[in-house]
């Protein structure tokens, strides 16, 4: 196994050994002001998890010894830790009365995604409870394959190509009410994959006879 490869998995299994012996009361780390932090165990005795695990990594014929040490010291090794909970999307900004394949809607912009709901949905409602609500479409940031916005003296335009092919098309009006930018929270939702235009200070062209 290369050598790197080998501190990397050595590196895997000292944190899942020290996690084991913490959440489950065995041990407990401890501050050390000359280097890296101390794994103090219930019994008193202070642990060295990488040396521990170490020999064993590097020589597969070990495992066995490995074993016998963590069952010695009280690790648990039926031990699976709870995945940490995903968190809460961040809603960075509102845009109500918007043009949704000509009726008008509710835009709700994430940090992970794009919420369109129909036109007078609660404004400051959980995210799971407004995608239940009937008529809501939730779209991915990660399903936006590209997306354009085009921004208007009166407002702005947004295409978005999905995979699979779909299209969705959004149209700001003169009446669309804003609650932070949405303009902002599209361009950090999808980065380099939206093309802005902005024709604000384009002169209108003189009217043909």
């Amino acid at each position: 196994m290369p050598e790197a490869s080998q501190s990397l998995l050595a590196e895997l299994l000292s944190g899942a050994v020290t996690a084991a012996l913490c959440r489950t009361g065995r041990a407990r780390p401890e501050l050390n002001w000359d280097g890296p932090c101390w794994l103090r165990l219930a019994t008193g005795h202070v642990v060295d998890v990488e040396r521990l695990v170490g020999p064993a990594v590097r020589t597969p014929r070990l495992v066995p010894q490995l074993h016998r040490h963590l069952v010695r010291i009280g690790v648990p090794l039926d031990f699976a830790a709870r995945p940490a909970d995903a968190p809460e999307p961040e809603l960075l900004a509102c845009a109500n009365g918007v043009k949704c394949q000509g009726d008008p809607h509710d835009v709700r912009v994430y940090d992970s995604g794009l919420l369109v709901l129909p036109a007078g949905s609660p404004a400051r409602k959980p995210l799971p409870e407004l995608r239940r609500r009937p008529g809501a479409r939730w779209v991915c940031g990660h399903d936006v394959e590209w997306a354009r916005l085009v921004l208007r003296r009166s407002g702005w335009d947004v295409w978005l190509q999905l995979r699979g092919g779909d299209e969705l098309e959004l149209t700001s009006t003169r009446d669309t009410a804003h609650d932070g930018e949405p303009q902002e929270g599209m361009a950090r939702l999808l980065g380099d994959r939206l093309e802005v235009e902005d024709v604000r200070q384009r002169r209108r062209e003189p009217a043909h006879p």
